[in-house]
């Protein structure tokens, strides 16, 4: 907001501009007159700009306004003002499965270990978001080739990531690796894909020593 003494219109034109700085091209300024002598200045985003939060080192813009009275007899007669606009994050960046986390898995079988035999990590780049792990199919081998469905009731994927053993009927003389699709869900998505990339867990069945 800028005021101006003289109230006439003719001696009081107020227009607003931005101070040449970093980051004054990423928004734009326009003048408005409220009543004699009182204008306001409407700080918006440049269309053609898009600003990216996860990108910015600094997630703010120090911008400098001048109020000019146009119609002044003298150039320069002009205030300024420091505006501080801080950079928000929206949830608009898809969730990441760890890679690591999906390897390296083994568990023994005829119900030797039960319970908890992995945890796969999921990532977000967002600053608030909530992951929610979904199991997507499963596959069973022996010996390199298919072992039709009798894995399928063996593990289950909890929705924080952990891998529960659900069976005591785990065989490795039926099938020695279970293949588990997966995919992360991130439920405070606002904009863009709310879904990982599928991932796949191997897990191997081992004969006891």
């Amino acid at each position: 907001m800028a005021t101006d003494a003289d109230r006439t219109e003719i001696n009081s034109r107020i227009s607003f501009q931005l101070e040449k700085s970093t980051g004054s091209s990423t928004f734009l300024i326009s003048s408005s007159r409220l009543g004699p002598g009182n204008y306001s200045g409407r700080l918006s985003l440049n269309p053609g700009v898009s600003v990216d939060y996860e990108a910015m080192q600094e997630k703010l813009f120090s911008l400098v306004v001048l109020a000019e009275n146009t119609a002044a007899d003298n150039a320069g007669n002009i205030a300024n003002v420091s505006v501080l606009v801080n950079i928000l994050d929206v949830n608009d960046e898809p969730p990441t499965i760890v890679p690591s986390s999906l390897e390296g898995v083994s568990v023994r079988e005829n119900g030797t270990q039960q319970d908890l035999v992995h945890t796969v990590f999921a990532s977000d780049r967002d600053t608030n978001h909530s992951l929610v792990f979904e199991e997507l199919s499963v596959a069973c081998y022996k010996g390199g080739s298919s072992a039709g469905e009798v894995c399928w009731d063996w593990f289950v994927l909890l929705p924080n990531g952990s891998v529960l053993a659900n069976s005591f009927d785990i065989d490795y003389e039926l099938c020695d690796v279970v293949q588990l699709t997966m995919r992360v869900e991130d439920l405070y998505t606002q904009k863009g894909n709310q879904y990982s990339q599928n991932g796949t867990g191997r897990t191997c069945t081992l004969c006891p020593p």
